[in-house]
């Protein structure tokens, strides 16, 4: 009995059935080093010289193994190119450098292979703010499950900048989403009221909006906004020190 052939995943795309598709194999990529944050299209060129190749492997080609060992290999590129991602979103979101921050980065790590996969070139998307998003989204889940595990702050030793920064570059535009995602996951756990004052005192997915143009839409005394603004803050706060997030600049 022959041995099970375990399934190939690839992303396919119209082009690979085209006549002339295997001159992709032919195509000479260009350097993606570790730390460098390519054009979009050297980005795609590596993925979809990989996907190609897994393509053509699991479409039952001759040179299967040949074609995998090079997909491989560019997915090993790809992988080792964004690893210093992980360190650097974790660094934007953890102040401390103890074991938690080590944890993190390399469960970043892990997000940056699976992603590796995962990630579709043809949106015509960078991987780079793909691969951000994930090791974010890991660091928020482990966060979350010290939270429920009652591992405060103390422990943790983490900190976050509410405010963006301005004429964000691509660098800088990660970093203003890693603080917007944690912003809003802290609202989140604000009562409807609070958490829709503070969203309009800054500006958070909404238009930024005064205290006197809080209170006439509210009908209350401008006194009344800002009392209501003061316990929101103060309840976010608490509720930052319990998921282990430190409020810096509310």
């Amino acid at each position: 009995m022959g041995r099970t052939l375990k399934p190939i995943p690839f992303i396919d795309s119209p082009e690979f059935h085209e006549p002339g598709a295997s001159a992709i194999l032919a195509d000479a990529l260009p350097p993606w080093n570790p730390g460098e944050n390519p054009a979009i299209e050297t980005e795609a060129r590596h993925f979809r010289a990989m996907h190609y190749r897994r393509f053509l492997a699991a479409s039952g080609h001759p040179d299967r193994e040949r074609l995998l060992t090079e997909a491989t290999s560019i997915r090993n590129t790809i992988i080792v190119a964004a690893m210093p991602l992980s360190p650097f979103v974790v660094g934007k979101m953890l102040r401390s450098r103890g074991q938690f921050y080590r944890d993190a980065v390399a469960d970043g790590h892990a997000m940056i292979v699976r992603a590796a996969d995962l990630f579709d070139y043809r949106q015509r998307s960078r991987f780079s703010t793909y691969a951000c998003r994930a090791v974010r989204w890991g660091v928020l889940h482990m966060l979350d499950g010290r939270h429920e595990r009652g591992i405060g702050a103390t422990d943790a030793g983490t900190a976050v900048d509410v405010l963006a920064s301005s004429a964000p570059g691509p660098v800088e535009e990660t970093e203003t989403s890693i603080r917007a995602t944690l912003v809003r996951d802290l609202l989140a756990r604000l009562p409807t009221r609070e958490r829709t004052i503070l969203a309009e005192t800054f500006g958070i997915g909404c238009d930024e909006m005064t205290a006197a143009q809080i209170s006439d839409r509210m009908s209350v005394t401008t006194a009344r906004v800002f009392f209501m603004r003061r316990r929101a803050l103060n309840r976010l706060r608490s509720i930052a020190d319990r998921a282990g997030v430190s409020l810096e600049t509310v």
